[in-house]
């Protein structure tokens, strides 16, 4: 489970109405499930955000440095699966691949420069360390 802001205003689902919602303000809990369902709650309503195949054992949320205030943050996904599945407004974003399953992850600053990284520990005791770049040329920012 965790906090942050994962689907802006214009991801709703239709049937809701006269829910308006400010960055950062809004603040929406998220919460990882064994049936492979993730579920958010805005304005005490729950609602299923995403369905992934496997079941999920961790969710975290990534907030770059460099997002707009009024942009969402990332979602990480761990679970009984052997990649890192990040997801942006509710689209899978990136997917990591690992060698192994992985079993924690966490968000710091490892080189201290002011930017945090996505830090994957995994069953065959290696750790891998992603940060986040934006691309020069506009294009898709992506995992480093």
């Amino acid at each position: 489970m965790c906090s942050g802001y994962f689907r802006g205003k214009d991801v709703f689902d239709p049937e809701v109405v006269n829910v308006r919602y400010d960055m950062p303000s809004a603040v929406q809990v998220v919460l990882g499930c064994e049936d492979g369902n993730i579920y958010i709650m805005e304005d005490y309503m729950i609602h299923n955000m995403l369905k992934i195949d496997n079941p999920i054992t961790d969710v975290k949320r990534f907030r770059p440095h460099d997002l707009e205030s009024t942009e969402t943050d990332f979602l990480v996904c761990i679970g009984h699966f052997n990649e890192v599945r990040i997801f942006k407004d509710c689209e899978l974003f990136r997917s990591i691949i690992t060698d192994d399953l992985v079993s924690t992850i966490d968000i710091g600053d490892t080189n201290n420069d002011g930017r945090p990284e996505l830090i994957i520990g995994m069953l065959n005791n290696t750790i891998e360390v992603y940060g986040y770049d934006d691309d020069e040329d506009g294009n898709k920012p992506s995992m480093r």
